[in-house]
């Protein structure tokens, strides 16, 4: 874990927060979804041009319908979003993003693919502790399934950040898509996550994993 991402106070803060200022990790309903598109739609057409605008001005695609979609929530405000597409389902980065990798490198049927991550940037003193519970409720819903690994698809810049944290790997190459941002594919694997979380912190580690 790089110098300077976590200590004791950090750590603290992460796992205090849920406990203390009603910060709530969720699967949406279908209102909440409704919301959750318009929100994608602002930053995947209109932000990053990833997708070709709409009159109804919401990101919705077949991968909405069998996909498992994740809020949390401050004070009943939803300030992170994730959608998460499991090995029975088509991934993105079999279709739209096929250009990124080779498909013989997907563990498809021991994988999930993370997708859509949306963080509220309004409120930067939650964007740690957003980010924390929607890769915590990633890497339970894999552990329900008996999944190791997860795909993602992110803007080059993303990926850099969020390796400080998760052990992402880029699998690919760099390709620029519309408006010619640079985008990756990456991997990340459950074990290494449990290895980076336990050398960081024991506390941490039962805290992520939900372990007693």
């Amino acid at each position: 874990m790089g110098e300077g991402i976590f200590g004791e106070e950090i750590i603290a803060g992460i796992i205090e927060s849920e406990e203390s200022e009603n910060l709530i990790t969720k699967e949406l309903d279908e209102k909440e979804r409704e919301k959750a598109y318009k929100v994608r739609y602002r930053i995947f057409a209109e932000k990053l041009g990833w997708l070709i605008p709409n009159p109804h001005e919401m990101d919705y695609d077949h991968y909405d319908e069998y996909a498992r979609h994740v809020g949390v929530f401050l004070n009943g405000r939803m300030i992170g979003y994730s959608r998460i597409i499991f090995p029975d389902g088509v991934f993105m980065i079999e279709e739209d993003f096929k250009d990124l990798v080779n498909e013989e490198l997907l563990e498809k049927k021991n994988s999930l693919e993370i997708s859509r991550v949306l963080v509220d940037t309004s409120r930067p003193d939650y964007r740690l502790y957003t980010t924390m519970l929607l890769y915590r409720d990633v890497y339970l819903s894999a552990m329900k399934r008996n999944i190791r690994y997860g795909y993602i698809v992110v803007v080059k810049k993303f990926l850099d950040k969020i390796k400080l944290i998760f052990p992402f790997e880029q699998i690919g190459e760099t390709v620029c898509f519309q408006e010619g941002v640079p985008t990756v594919a990456a991997i990340v694997d459950a074990r290494k996550i449990e290895e980076r979380f336990r050398e960081e912190s024991d506390q941490l580690y039962k805290w992520f994993a939900q372990k007693e």
